[in-house]
């Protein structure tokens, strides 16, 4: 029996790369393969992700505006409870996501079961600096015992795209560069089934936008966007779709008075995606590039937002995205100066009548292919 650990401290529901990967590997299992999940449970409402295929434990969240005592104790009882679990489980391979989730991975593989192959994957990439000054020091600590230990042992250590592939063997120069891998954040081949079935028939005014996803004024273009849509004055409209959010930005999209822009403070759910995306002319990325984890990023929402042959606007901060430029044929991956977003010529609204077909060149099932086949050898 081959058995699979996967280990993703943070809830795995605001992570779709996570769970799309857990619905793959549950796919692609058979009678021989088992499969089991680790996380914690999701405090924002979003729907639980369950795979019949898969056995998914979660134990209690801990919240950043909770007692650092419930926070700590949060987090042992996590480490504890996944530690037994692995025992009892025993796997042969197991993959974990973000430092956090490395510590009973440690512990196991170091005590328990030497033999047992270990499978990294980070979401974001953390520089040096940041690990060190971040307020919870234990990810500073789990992440040493990553650069004495795991690394060493790892047969797999994967970075969302290129750029941070490179940040990260520049910090850990002597980590083997074969089990280095880039794991970009596709969506999955079911997305292409729902997208055919959508009547995306498109008229040049109203141009319809959207976003979807984290939002914060601080970090993102979210109010200098918001007040060109409306100086556009119904040439343009924009549809905001977030869950995730700091009070103030929350505050900010509740006053907005705009008939221009809607503003769905329950965000959307992954699965459903692909049929409301489809509506729109172009889907709007946001950041501001305050950290090199999100200047160098290629964020998912690119990738789905082009599968349901959106247009793509996004802040010339960005550089993670500026390989995917694209504007001699539709969808087009545009960036812009969110600072001055007055100077956009307005033929880019329109579309070019050359198509170019998304469809399988960003599916999650191809990059997940390599991995699975390590994981299931």
């Amino acid at each position: 029996m081959k058995k699979t650990a996967i280990l993703h401290f943070l809830p795995l529901e605001y992570y779709p790369p996570a769970t799309n990967m857990i619905n793959y590997l549950a796919g692609e299992s058979n009678a021989e393969t088992k499969i089991s999940a680790f996380s914690t449970h999701n405090t924002k409402k979003r729907n639980v992700f369950i795979n019949k295929r898969v056995k998914i434990y979660r134990t209690a969240p801990a919240k950043n505006n909770e007692n650092i005592i419930f926070r700590l104790l949060k987090y042992f009882f996590f480490q504890v409870s996944v530690l037994l679990r692995l025992i009892f489980f025993c796997p042969n391979k197991i993959l974990y996501y973000e430092s956090l989730s490395s510590f009973p991975v440690f512990l196991y593989t170091k005590i328990f079961n030497r033999k047992t192959a270990i499978f990294v994957h980070y979401h974001e990439y953390t520089t040096p600096d940041e690990y060190q000054n971040r307020s919870m020091k234990l990810e500073c600590l789990f992440h040493k015992l990553e650069q004495t230990y795991i690394y060493n042992k790892a047969v797999w250590v994967s970075h969302t795209n290129k750029d941070r592939l490179n940040f990260f063997i520049k910090d850990n120069p002597s980590v083997d560069k074969e089990i280095l891998k880039e794991l970009p954040n596709y969506p999955p081949k079911s997305w292409l089934q729902k997208i055919d079935l959508i009547d995306r028939k498109k008229s040049n005014t109203p141009l319809k936008c959207v976003y979807v996803g984290a939002l914060s004024l601080n970090d993102t273009y979210i109010k200098e966007f918001s007040d060109w849509v409306i100086l556009q004055n119904g040439k343009v409209l924009f549809d905001i779709f977030t869950y995730n959010m700091h009070q103030d930005t929350d505050q900010y999209l509740q006053k907005l008075q705009s008939s221009y822009i809607n503003f769905v403070n329950t965000g959307i759910e992954y699965e459903k995606l692909p049929l409301v995306l489809s509506k729109y002319h172009v889907g709007i990325i946001l950041y501001k590039g305050n950290t090199k984890n999100y200047e160098y990023n290629a964020p998912n929402k690119l990738f789905e937002y082009l599968i349901c042959g959106l247009d793509v606007w996004f802040p010339d901060v960005m550089k993670g995205i500026i390989p995917y430029i694209q504007m001699k044929s539709s969808p087009k991956v545009i960036s812009l100066d969110f600072n001055s977003l007055d100077r956009f010529k307005r033929e880019n609204f329109y579309e070019n009548k050359t198509k170019q077909n998304y469809t399988n060149m960003y599916i999650c099932d191809l990059v997940f292919e390599e991995l699975k086949n390590k994981l299931f050898s």
